[in-house]
């Protein structure tokens, strides 16, 4: 049978639970303890930084989305936090930076090639290269793909 989840496992369980509450201050107390459990996770300094973001706190976000991109530099879903922070900030040099390397860290699209191939077929106006993705994220590519465009125009 199966035993008690770990200390770990339930500070993600409630972790989770808190942030699609969107109560990401309770959110933020069990994953700075789930850091204590497990060091610096850069999944979970991710998220910590979306939780401060999402309070207003940017200083804060651009802090644990600094230490995500340490732990793990290709961390594709810290680097667009960062972006987005350097951005509201008129950082442009910085968020065309990041933003490159970012496009360089986009994870491989979930959908099966043959069903991406339909969906091209059906959507010939679409960028095909980004089908398989999901509606978030084709929409970022094409404004990453925009901003860089603009390049020191911005």
């Amino acid at each position: 049978m199966f035993g008690r989840p770990s200390r770990t496992s339930r500070l993600e369980l409630r972790a989770t639970k808190a942030f699609r509450l969107k109560n990401y201050r309770v959110a933020i107390r069990c994953l700075e303890e789930l850091l204590e459990h497990v060091g610096e996770n850069p999944n979970t300094l991710h998220v910590l930084g979306l939780c401060h973001e999402r309070l207003g706190a940017d200083e804060a976000a651009f802090e644990y989305a600094t230490r995500a991109i340490s732990a793990d530099a290709d961390h594709f879903e810290a680097l667009r936090l960062l972006v987005r922070l350097h951005v509201r900030d008129n950082r442009h040099d910085a968020a065309l930076a990041l933003l490159e390397h970012a496009l360089d860290c986009v994870p491989p699209p979930t959908g099966p090639r043959v069903f991406g191939r339909l969906v091209r077929l059906l959507s010939r106006h679409d960028d095909g290269s980004l089908v398989g993705y999901d509606r978030e994220l084709r929409e970022w590519l094409r404004w990453a793909r925009a901003y860089m465009a603009r390049g020191s125009d911005v």
